[in-house]
């Protein structure tokens, strides 16, 4: 009769184990796609606000922006070591920058440095920008 007792001890225990094991997997392939969502852009020294949606493969970054001066556009770009580096492409002019930021500790900001590659424009070619997560969700 012990025998059968600690056997449904063990048993207990390792089905205890495999739910806290599965909750680590869990909680570690959601902190994997941390870059996933809405998120509210700011492009400094101007001041333009936009929102930016990510989908995160991995390490690979794409997603579409739509910002208040009506430009619109996609991303793609890369999430290596809570870097990101991101290409801007407009959907009228292509090609139009880049950026690169480093993920806040709070996991759901980021602030870094954008780039121009429209030197001729007569406006500012690099500056500050912030992203921060917008938590609801995206509506198709």
């Amino acid at each position: 009769m012990r025998t059968l007792q600690s056997m449904q001890e063990i048993v207990s225990e390792l089905v205890s184990l495999q739910a806290e094991m599965d909750k680590v997997k869990s909680d570690r392939d959601k902190a994997k796609q941390v870059m996933e969502g809405h998120w509210g852009l700011t492009l400094m020294p101007m001041g333009t606000r936009g929102d930016v949606y990510l989908t995160q493969n991995g390490t690979i970054l794409t997603g579409d922006y739509h910002l208040e001066n009506e430009q619109i556009g996609s991303l793609q770009g890369l999430f290596v070591n809570n870097q990101m580096f991101l290409e801007r492409i407009d959907a009228r002019y292509g090609k139009m920058g880049r950026l690169e930021g480093s993920l806040g500790k709070d996991r759901q900001s980021i602030k870094g440095t954008w780039y121009s590659y429209n030197l001729s424009s007569g406006q500012a070619v690099t500056g500050p920008f912030t992203l921060d997560k917008v938590q609801e969700e995206r509506t198709p």
